[in-house]
């Protein structure tokens, strides 16, 4: 894969990321003033039942967006650093930021359970929204191998697999379309199954970057470390609990061991 085409599959990326952002906010936000005062949209507001700053939906709709963006410009950041350093952790790590934007989708689910639209739309966004985090979870597997002394250069031919697993995984996995959550995530069956397989991911990832830190015993490796040990923390909370504090609480995790993350590989490819 040439420099141009990595590239070019990075701006994409960014622009289906965008997309997703303010495609599901201005749908969400039209379809949801619309029908403000219908009886769905009073039903959804006890189940998001999140009082501490409001009694409506608006606090989910709102932390959902700025935890999005914020993944968003962290994903320009990390093109940024990947442009100046080239380093193909960069490369996959950047797939990992830009693929929170299909966090951004539980804002459709929002909308679908107001307009009461049929139950396959559900497990469509459901399975959507999976796609995303164990496409998350793949890149970053990627992104941690090549911290060793992997060197294998087809980077389209990792991309194409951890598409390949994220979406048989998607298209597999059960969906309940009759029970939201607080979170606006709809329930997923095969629980052990999922928790088993993010389980085996979160230690591959681990087991990287130790070996990673006692081939090369660089210091900067520590913090580095640090970085993606919040990140595996954050998934922990929102991969496997459909709750508003647990699920974004989690996401800010990623985004700040997110932003750790890439500062840390910068320096390892540029001392300061």
């Amino acid at each position: 894969m040439t420099v141009r085409l990595r590239n070019n599959l990075l701006t994409t990326g960014l622009v289906i990321a965008f997309l997703l952002f303010f495609s599901t906010f201005l749908f969400g936000y039209i379809i949801l003033s619309i029908n403000g005062n219908d009886a769905r949209v009073e039903e959804l507001n006890r189940i998001v039942d999140f009082h501490m700053i409001d009694d409506t939906i608006l606090p989910s709709f709102i932390t959902i967006q700025i935890l999005v963006l914020l993944a968003l410009i962290v994903s320009i950041g990390t093109i940024k650093s990947y442009k100046n350093t080239e380093a193909p952790e960069l490369f996959f790590f950047t797939f990992f930021t830009l693929s929170i934007s299909f966090e951004s989708l539980r804002l459709l689910n929002a909308v679908i359970f107001v307009l009461d639209t049929p139950l396959y739309a559900t497990q469509l966004v459901a399975k959507a929204i999976y796609f995303g985090r164990v496409f998350r979870l793949m890149s970053l597997l990627a992104s941690t191998l090549y911290l060793t002394n992997f060197t294998y250069k087809r980077f389209g031919t990792i991309l194409a697999a951890s598409f390949l697993i994220a979406f048989s995984l998607a298209a597999y996995i059960p969906v309940d379309p009759t029970l939201l959550s607080s979170d606006l995530s709809y329930s997923l069956g095969i629980r052990n199954s999922r928790i088993f397989f993010s389980v085996a991911i979160y230690i591959l990832v681990f087991l990287n970057l130790l070996i990673a830190l006692f081939q090369k015993r660089y210091p900067r490796y520590l913090l580095l470390l640090t970085g993606v040990l919040i990140i595996l923390s954050g998934s922990s909370l929102y991969l496997h609990d459909e709750h508003f504090i647990l699920t974004h609480s989690g996401l800010f995790l990623v985004i700040l061991g997110s932003i750790i993350t890439t500062r840390s590989i910068e320096k390892i490819y540029i001392p300061l």
